[in-house]
């Protein structure tokens, strides 16, 4: 098994969505990279009572959701001491520039708009894996 297989076996992903298709589809997308501990959340609301109780690695979000939208996530991690340095990946069904350059501004570390290829998502999450500290 090379380091990148074993960096993502240990990895632990939080993916929110409000979609389950998109929870789902995210999740075996993270399954085939070799990710195998992934938390899938519904809300913002629940993905952020996870962080309180769970070492995560990388967020995967949705940005329009029910009750706390992928944004105000975003802006709770980032304000967060204990959780300021995780990955964050945004997920979205437009391409609006404005929300681009919003979700840039609150400290999202990449992108990606809806529908998305596995390969999309796959590259990004690569991107991602690279800022998490290898663990030990």
């Amino acid at each position: 098994m090379d380091k990148t297989e074993e960096k993502f076996k240990a990895l632990q992903v939080l993916v929110v969505d409000d979609m389950d298709s998109i929870r789902n589809l995210v999740n075996s997308c993270l399954n085939e990279l070799g990710v195998k501990r992934v938390i899938l959340a519904p809300n913002g609301n629940v993905a952020w009572n996870h962080l309180q109780n769970t070492n995560i690695d990388i967020i995967i979000c949705d940005w329009d959701m029910p009750q706390l939208s992928g944004l105000e996530v975003l802006r709770l991690v980032r304000a967060s001491k204990q959780h300021t340095h995780i990955p964050f990946l945004m997920l979205t069904g437009t391409t609006d520039r404005e929300k681009v350059i919003d979700a840039v501004e609150a400290g999202a570390n990449d992108y990606l708009s809806k529908p998305f290829s596995p390969k999309d998502l796959e590259y990004r999450v690569v991107k991602l894996v690279r800022k998490v500290k290898s663990k030990s």
